[in-house]
């Protein structure tokens, strides 16, 4: 999967592999985990009710709703659901 030239994906069915640059990455200069959920606004919830922190709450773009956190030990993680086609 590619969007223009900023961002591509392999998708090995349970596991996708993303590289993306700084128009489509999260937390740019880090390497983030992403999660493939269908309740992106309740994962994120449930990060900061463990003691992380919502860096960017719920949204919805071109492709899918997606939330950025960073659980209680500062890892980066982004929630995900894709967007009907």
């Amino acid at each position: 999967v590619r969007d223009g030239d900023h961002f591509a994906a392999i998708d090995g069915g349970s596991v996708t592999i993303a590289l993306a640059t700084a128009i489509d990455h999260p937390l740019p200069g880090q390497v983030v985990v992403g999660i493939k959920t269908e309740d992106v606004d309740a994962a994120a919830k449930a990060v900061e009710d463990a003691g992380g922190v919502i860096a960017k709450a719920a949204y919805d773009d071109a492709h899918e709703r997606r939330a950025v956190v960073y659980d209680q030990f500062g890892n980066g993680l982004v929630f995900y659901r894709p967007r009907p086609r």
